[in-house]
């Protein structure tokens, strides 16, 4: 199946993967103070290259909602890694056929 719901929930349950930072009033204002915020922790924490690492590795039997904080840091390549996944398309080569894309950051 292709971007959309599976027709069996059984075979196919509706897995979300929340990659956020859970973020309180002291871990927040122990950020300000910092100057620090929640895009600069997602930057330097490497969260997004991570998930983009565990998804490339294919654990998943299925995912159907994917979130992050920081889309903009390696949004191109968990889209990517998202999109080949073996059970997201139908394509002849898929998942680990492509090479993990490379992921750079420059402010």
């Amino acid at each position: 199946w292709v971007n959309g719901p599976p027709n069996d929930l059984y075979y196919f349950p509706f897995n979300e993967i929340q990659a956020f930072w859970q973020v309180t009033v002291s871990s927040a204002t122990a950020g300000m103070m910092r100057q620090s915020n929640l895009i600069k922790d997602n930057v330097v924490s490497k969260v997004n290259e991570y998930m983009v690492d565990m998804i490339y590795e294919d654990p998943f039997d299925s995912i159907s909602l994917f979130a992050v904080d920081n889309a903009a840091t390696n949004g191109n390549a968990l889209f990517s890694v998202l999109r080949t996944r073996c059970s997201q398309n139908d394509l002849v080569n898929c998942g680990k056929d492509f090479a993990k894309p490379e992921m750079i950051y420059e402010p």
